[in-house]
This record gives C-alpha cells, sequence and structure tokens, in this order.
C-alpha cells in the first residue's frame, strides 16, 4: 500500500523453483520450471495456502485468460486448464517441436515462445481442441512474449528484442529489431513503452508506434 516502504505480508514454501507467477482473483497460479504448476489460494493475503499441485515437464510460463489457465510445459508444449474449487479440469495439450518457454493469449489465440523454434500461433477458439494457426523463424531462441494491440514483442537470447505483427495470426510478420547486450529474457509492454531485461546487459526501454 505504501511502494516507499513494502512489507512481507505471509509465506508458502514451495520446493520448486517459481519462474512466473499470475494473479486471478484470489488464486496465485504459479509456473515451478522443473517441478511443474502451482496453485495458491491468496484469499488471505499473511496466510497463502496451496489448493493444486501437478509434476509436469519443466513449467516456465502461465497467463489466465478467458476464465482459462495456460501452461507453457517445455518439451511437453503448452496445456490448458479449467479452474475449479480444488483440482482444476485439464481440457487439453498441444505439442510443438520446440521447447515452450512462454505463453500468451488474447481472445481467441494463443502466442507460444517456441524456443529455437520461433513463435507459434495457436487457434484456441476451442480450448478442448487447440490447433496450430501460423509460425515465424525468429532467429533465435524464442525466452519471453508480450502483446500489445496487434504487435508481438519477443525476447530472443541473444537475437534482443523483435517486435512481429500479429494482426493477422494465421501469418506473422517480423517487422522491426533491435540487438541488445547479453542474453535477452523478459519483456513487458505498455501503453507507452516497451521494457526488456537483458541478463547482465541490464533494462532497455524503447518507444514503439505500430
Amino acid at each position: 500500500s505504501d511502494p516507499r516502504a513494502p512489507r512481507l505480508l505471509g509465506r508458502v514454501a514451495s520446493s520448486w523453483f517459481l519462474s512466473a507467477i499470475v494473479l486471478d482473483g484470489v488464486r496465485a497460479y504459479v509456473a515451478g520450471g522443473l517441478g511443474g504448476a502451482e496453485i495458491f489460494d491468496v484469499a488471505v493475503p499473511e496466510s497463502p495456502s496451496r489448493v493444486w499441485r501437478r509434476e509436469l515437464s519443466e513449467v516456465r510460463g502461465v497467463h489466465v485468460e478467458n476464465g482459462l489457465f495456460y501452461l507453457a510445459d517445455g518439451r511437453d508444449g503448452m496445456r490448458i486448464y479449467r479452474p475449479g474449487e480444488g483440482a482444476p479440469e485439464y481440457l487439453s495439450r498441444i505439442d510443438t517441436p520446440g521447447w515452450v518457454d512462454d505463453v500468451f493469449v488474447v481472445g481467441g489465440t494463443a502466442y507460444l515462445a517456441d524456443g529455437g523454434n520461433g513463435l507459434k500461433t495457436i487457434d484456441v477458439s476451442d480450448p478442448s481442441a487447440p490447433r496450430l494457426l501460423g509460425e515465424v523463424d525468429l532467429g533465435g531462441l524464442v525466452r519471453n512474449i508480450h502483446v500489445r494491440g496487434k504487435t508481438l514483442f519477443a525476447a530472443c537470447h541473444t537475437g534482443g528484442i523483435v517486435a512481429v505483427d500479429v494482426s493477422e495470426p494465421a501469418h506473422p510478420v517480423e517487422v522491426a529489431r533491435h540487438a541488445t547486450v547479453d542474453d535477452a529474457r523478459g519483456v513487458w509492454a505498455d501503453e507507452r513503452f516497451v521494457y526488456l531485461g537483458s541478463a547482465s546487459g541490464g533494462v532497455y526501454v524503447f518507444s514503439y508506434t505500430d
């Protein structure tokens, strides 16, 4: 509540290496790396509690959209679940040739950071039967993605940051690129700027116009 003086409210232990988290209502959806995935009830911040855990391949990314949550599960592709009171309902999985590091969903389209196999676009309008729409090779290891409007921004390891036009999800097209120092790992975009975390290269801030 006071950003100048943050204080710890509560904690819950995990034996896994937690790599990503998304909050939706009073549930926190967590990517647990080599362990798998977890869901925590955070209705009472002082005493969060685990409500579900599942061992999977290597979950690095998680996204919540349309009342569902999506897991980027490494070599096993993307998994889709429907949350419930306790354990979520498993709906489907789509495999890809690469190592899925991240997932971002907008409407009926899921975007996958497919490691060395570039960017994949997936039709998830029927979450029980996801299907490949399109793909584009970004010439590097795609680690993290963020969609803003009709543009997808990708953190591409030593390839830096790449902007992809996804106005037609079935035909994604690279439209801009900027080289960065070291390993580009995380990206986020808002209405003004694009932010990129580049390991020892620090934080880059870009302005961007479609």
